[in-house]
């Protein structure tokens, strides 16, 4: 956890469907959410544990 996303996963899911994906489970930073962007075809990133850790 927090350790950012599984950015093979999320892009291989992505790549193969045709629906939105978002990208779920990992956030720990702020640059987190750029890499999953930047590196796959995610329509979105879930935040939710980014705000309950105390990182």
């Amino acid at each position: 956890q927090g350790q950012g996303f599984d950015i093979d996963l999320v892009k291989l899911v992505s790549d193969a469907v045709s629906i939105p994906v978002i990208a779920s489970s990992g956030a720990g930073a702020v640059e987190h959410f750029s890499e999953v962007f930047e590196k796959t075809n995610a329509s979105a990133a879930l935040a939710a544990g980014i705000f309950h850790r105390k990182e």
